[in-house]
Formats: C-alpha cells, sequence, structure tokens
C-alpha cells in the first residue's frame, strides 16, 4: 500500500509536469516545466516497517524505479533531510544538483540514504525554493515525507512567503504511512504551493488514484480561500478538536486543533464546507457548523462559542467523605454527559454545557443502591452545588454451630421487599459485617460447615453510626448424643 502511495504522487507529479511541458513547446515557450526536484524524508521514523519491509526500504526501491522510467531529457534534482545526524536539525543536503537527468548519480545517492535524525521540512523547503531562485526557471517540488515537521518550523507559512517571493514553483506534498495524524499541515503546504495533497486510506482509493494519475489532465488552477475558525467556552479561548468535511458527502478535507487563542485555520478551494467540532476542555457533546461557504481569494471568519458551567456534588455518609461513582445525565434524555469519581473530601465535579441535568451516585463506600440528585441546574460561568448524605450503620451477625464458629455465607436484603443489599461469607470467628444505609433489614443464612437448610434472621435495624450485633446458632447432635 505505502509502495502505491509513493508511486501515485511521483506519477502524478511526473505525467503533470510531461503534459505542462508540451502545452508550453507548443507555444513556443521554453521546456522548464519539466524541471523536477524531489525532497526525501530520511528521518529516524523512517525505519519503522510496513508489513516487515522498513520505510526507507521501500522508498529507495520506488524510486530507483522511478528514475529508471523518467525520459532521458528529463531535468532533476534531489534532496534529502535527516540521513546523517541524529537530532540535528540543519542536516539538510542537497545530493543531486537540478540538472540533465544523471540516473547513475541520482541512484547511487538513493541507495546511499540512512534514516537517521529529525524532519526539518520548513528549512528543507526554503533551501529547495532557493536553488530554484538561483535558476531562474520554473519547477516542480515533491516532498515525500513520513512525518510532520519537528524542528519548531512553519512550513505552510514557509511556502506562502516563497510563493510571494516571485519563485516559480508548484510544490505537491506526498504523505508516507500518515496513519491518524493530523494532516492539516502538510495539506497547508500543497494548498499554499498550488500543488495538491496525497494520502490514502485503503488499497481500493490507491488502486483508483493511481489509474487517475497516469492519465491525468493538466490540473486546473485551484482557487483557494481560507476560513479563520475560533472555539470559545464562555467567551474564552476553548482547546478543541476540528474536522472539515465536504458539505455534500460529509468526506473529511482536512483537520486541525485550536491554538491557545481558541483558532485553527484552513486554506482551502473554493466551496461548500461543514466544521464538526470536538471540545476538549468541557464534557460537551460534537458540536456542527454547517452553510460555511468559502470565496476565492478572501477568509470567512467562523465563531463558535460554548455556553458551559460546573455542576458539583459532595457525597458523605454520617457527616464523612463517601467514596462513590457519579454520572452527569442530561435530564431529559437521560443520556450521560460525563462521569467521575469522588475525590478524598467526596466531592466531584463536572465542567459541561448549561442545561438541567441528574446525577447518579453509585457508592462504592457502603453497600447502598444508586441515588438520584434532580434538578441540577448549570448556568454559564456558575457552579451548581448540591450534596448527598447517605446515613449508614453496621449490621454485623455472628453464625455459629455449638456456640463455635461456622463456616456460612449470608445474605442482606431489605425487609419490606427482600432485595438484596449485599453478601458476604463469615470470617474464621464465624462473623461477617456490612456498612449499609440506615433501614430495616433481614439476614439470609446459608450454613457451609454443616448439612441445614436456610435460615432467616428478621428485625435487623441499621441506625446510623452504630453497630447492630446479632447472632445465629445451628445445633447439632454430636456422634456421643447418637450413640
Amino acid at each position: 500500500m505505502t509502495r502505491l502511495l509513493l508511486i501515485l504522487g511521483l506519477l502524478l507529479m511526473f505525467s503533470v509536469c510531461a503534459q505542462v511541458n508540451a502545452a508550453n513547446t507548443t507555444e513556443g515557450q521554453s521546456d522548464s516545466a519539466s524541471n523536477l526536484l524531489f525532497i526525501l524524508d530520511a528521518s529516524g521514523s523512517m525505519w519503522g516497517r510496513i508489513d516487515g519491509t522498513p520505510k526507507i526500504a521501500i522508498a529507495k526501491d520506488v524510486m530507483s524505479q522511478l528514475i529508471a522510467d523518467l525520459p532521458d531529457n528529463s531535468r532533476t534534482g534531489l534532496m534529502a533531510y535527516g540521513h546523517r545526524r541524529k537530532g540535528d536539525c540543519a542536516d539538510i543536503e542537497s545530493l543531486v544538483e537540478l540538472g540533465p537527468l544523471d540516473r547513475s548519480a541520482m541512484n547511487k545517492r538513493i541507495q546511499g540514504l540512512n534514516a537517521l535524525g529529525k524532519t526539518p521540512i520548513t528549512e528543507a523547503v526554503t533551501q529547495a525554493v532557493e536553488q530554484l531562485r538561483q535558476i531562474e526557471d520554473s519547477a516542480n517540488i515533491v516532498l515525500v515525507s513520513d512525518g510532520l515537521e519537528s524542528c519548531d518550523g512553519d512550513p505552510c507559512k514557509a511556502v506562502e512567503v516563497a510563493k510571494q517571493s516571485g519563485v516559480d514553483f508548484r510544490l505537491h506534498v506526498v504523505g508516507f504511512d500518515l496513519g491518524d495524524a493530523d494532516t492539516s499541515q502538510l495539506q497547508c503546504m500543497a494548498d499554499a504551493g498550488g500543488g495538491q495533497f496525497f494520502t490514502a486510506a485503503n488499497a481500493d482509493d490507491l488502486t483508483t488514484a493511481l489509474e487517475q494519475a497516469v492519465t491525468v489532465e493538466p490540473p486546473p488552477a485551484v482557487v483557494t480561500g481560507a476560513i479563520k475558525l475560533t472555539v470559545t467556552v464562555n467567551d474564552k479561548p476553548l482547546k478543541a478538536r476540528t474536522y472539515l468535511q465536504n458539505a455534500d458527502s460529509r468526506k473529511e478535507v482536512s483537520r486541525g486543533g485550536t491554538s491557545k487563542e481558541g483558532i485553527v485555520n484552513y486554506t482551502v478551494p473554493a466551496g461548500e464546507y461543514r466544521i464538526h467540532i470536538r471540545p476538549d476542555g468541557i464534557s460537551a457533546p460534537d458540536q456542527y457548523i454547517d452553510n460555511v461557504i468559502v470565496s476565492a481569494g478572501e477568509t470567512l471568519e467562523k465563531n463558535f462559542n460554548f455556553r458551559s458551567g460546573k455542576a458539583q456534588i459532595t457525597v458523605t455518609t454520617n457527616g464523612k467523605p463517601l467514596k462513590a461513582r457519579t454520572y452527569i445525565q442530561h435530564a431529559d434524555t437521560r443520556k450521560e454527559a460525563s462521569r467521575d469519581g469522588t475525590d478524598k473530601n467526596g466531592v466531584a465535579s463536572y465542567n459541561v454545557p448549561v442545561g438541567e441535568y441528574r446525577i447518579q451516585v453509585r457508592p462504592d463506600g457502603i453497600s447502598a443502591p444508586d441515588h438520584y440528585v434532580d434538578n441540577v441546574v448549570v448556568t454559564a460561568n456558575e457552579t451548581f452545588e448540591t450534596a448527598l448524605e447517605i446515613p449508614s450503620g453496621t449490621a454485623q451477625i455472628t453464625v455459629t454451630t455449638n456456640g463455635k464458629p461456622l463456616k456460612a455465607r449470608t445474605y442482606l436484603q431489605r425487609a419490606d421487599n427482600h432485595k438484596e443489599t449485599a453478601r458476604g461469607s463469615t470470617n474464621k470467628e464465624g462473623v461477617v459485617s456490612y456498612t449499609v444505609p440506615v433501614g430495616e433489614y433481614r439476614i439470609q443464612v446459608r450454613p457451609d460447615g454443616i448439612k441445614a437448610p436456610d435460615r432467616y434472621l428478621n428485625g435487623v435495624s441499621v441506625t446510623a453510626t452504630e453497630t447492630t450485633e446479632v447472632s445465629m446458632d445451628f445445633p447439632t447432635e454430636s456422634q456421643g448424643d447418637k450413640d
């Protein structure tokens, strides 16, 4: 799959160059469009494997085959980064100067590459553009990278500046095995460079793209515009992940995260889009902005403001903090908005959109059923505080046979409906204890050490902070009594 991805970008690049070259020659213009300058990623991550083969080996193989198939009159150049030293952002080298195709020299330098260092994309592109500036001719740059900028540069900005400086070039970017990485940086570079960004999700997509690449017509000029999205919560910057989608197909076009100012920028072809926003800083559902219409040469500014507040619950038993799991749910749908556990002070907090909620409390420290707190109303910039007190006590039963400790299983049940509250087995002293909410209970005892039917002890009253002690003895006949 990865080999196809590389071929897709490179063949498409060459096809575009060849056709533009033919058109220019027909019009009596120079043969400048055949200039091809490759920038290859040889950073340490290129030792990653795809189906057992290192990516650097795949890249060498594909590039060597490509060089062999190029027309004899091609003009080519080769640059690489990260191939000589680890951790060095200045490790960028022009391996073959742009000029008449020298297959032997190109292949020798390609095969000599080793994957070692960083990914200084910004500086590599800057040096490539400077090389083109010296020859005063147009060219196509093909960048093949398996990662993003790792040297604190801004490659998209660098491409924009280079374009504005008057250098005649088109930049195409081939994303190599990027997985789930945020590709907006590479997409932005290709857009700013007047080229295309290539990636693929599966083998079928790649096969289709390759078939199109070898017969592609010269691409029309892509007319682009920009989107500036600001995401806030209560009018303050919010950390969020955003996804730009085609308005009709809902297919993802690009993605990016907001900055510390709550801003994310997209440069895209003119058209209609939808924005998908996934907030990170608050427990809020994803939001969507429809009818996002981008016009050529213009920047569309969009804002989305989440209104949120805080819900805080304190859970106690007998006035002391209680360990519990809590779930905050939308009041109308009972759909869970978020969940949390109480801290050492018995407190759980939620930062959620404004609205009405209920909180479900599942005690961990005592054997109690779930409790619910309704009418939790969250308003913007405010904290709604509520508390739940679950008074509890202890029921302790000692089970014996002829006055001696007896191994037994016991079940504590509500007195009114006999619904089980807790269960446990006696210890070596024949004792088992339950910490439960105050109320009336009965205890079912199932002896393990003797043959006897289950017995029930009714009227077990549990009061707050107190221990109710009861006992049950199973008398049995000794062997001497039987004689």
